[in-house]
């Protein structure tokens, strides 16, 4: 890599640190920036009564949501006290810059011949209001996507030098980013599926199954401990996939309620509607007469 090219990474986090930074002061004088509402006060309610010595959650019931944003606020407020919404938008600010940096590697593996692809992608990340916004939420937005996008790296990286320990890695990570935001365990399995395709048949069986197996284990260690903590204090082993279930199931019965809905329409109707919007576009010649449709203009 060029020495121009090693300067990029640095422009882009001191750009996205700055902008995000300067963000943070301009809504440092906001009644939501020390009293977050919805989530975000539930998340700051479970951290206090793990920093207040109850780390484990014991006479309280499993996890409703993922417990590894709650155990970090936990740790702030242990460490900072009074100053925690300060010191956890700094740690946010830094992950959100970072992220952007990774954005950088991320394209220049997947890129590898066209540098600009990877600096702009990374420079729009810097300065996305979307992301700019969640660094500043007392959210697990911004950790998801930093241990999403180091997950996303580090298996890029096994295709260079494959090994059952890069592997166990990465899902480590990601394992971790289901403990942040549990719907990326949807990415996983597609992730194991497309390692074992990936690799091709030019390796034994035994290979191409230590790879996705170890990725796999690597994921399951991290969740593991906190299943058995549901089961054995909490008293239910489901906890952790209930807010990717509490999201999707709702959406599957309105789904569902709309498709019963539109089963009663019939189908003169949907003709009537299709010749109704032809004839104001002057188009109707299409539905009634479409041989001579397809000569007009010869």
């Amino acid at each position: 890599m060029t020495r121009p090219m090693r300067a990029i990474p640095w422009i882009i986090f001191l750009l996205a640190f700055g902008v995000r930074t300067l963000y943070v002061f301009q809504i440092d004088d906001s009644p939501l920036f020390d009293h977050p509402p919805v989530d975000g006060l539930t998340y700051v309610q479970h951290a206090a009564r793990l920093a207040a010595g109850n780390w484990l959650g014991f006479g309280e019931p499993a996890f409703w949501q993922p417990p590894l944003y709650p155990y970090l606020l936990g740790l702030h407020q242990v460490l900072s006290s009074e100053q925690i919404f300060h010191s956890l938008r700094f740690f946010q600010i830094l992950c959100g810059s970072l992220t952007c940096v990774l954005i950088w590697f991320v394209g220049r593996r997947l890129f590898p011949n066209e540098p600009m692809v990877a600096a702009v992608a990374a420079l729009a990340g810097s300065l996305y209001g979307t992301l700019i916004f969640f660094d500043g939420e007392v959210l697990p937005a911004t950790l998801a996507t930093f241990l999403d996008l180091v997950g996303l790296l580090l298996l890029l990286r096994c295709q260079e030098r494959r090994s059952a320990a890069r592997y166990l890695l990465a899902g480590i990570v990601f394992g971790l980013a289901a403990l942040t935001v549990a719907t990326v365990l949807t990415f996983v399995l597609a992730a194991a599926a497309f390692i074992w395709i990936e690799t091709g048949w030019q390796y034994t069986l035994a290979q191409r199954l230590r790879w996705p197996l170890a990725f796999l284990v690597g994921v399951a260690l991290v969740i593991v401990p906190v299943t058995l903590r549901n089961t054995l204090i909490g008293g239910d082993r489901r906890e952790l996939l209930r807010p990717a279930a509490e999201v999707i199931e709702p959406k599957i019965r309105v789904l569902l309620r709309k498709e019963s809905h539109h089963r009663t329409i019939r189908v003169v109707d949907v003709y009537r509607r299709i010749r109704h919007a032809l004839e104001r576009s002057g188009h109707l010649v299409f539905l009634d007469h479409p041989s001579a449709y397809l000569t007009i203009g010869q």
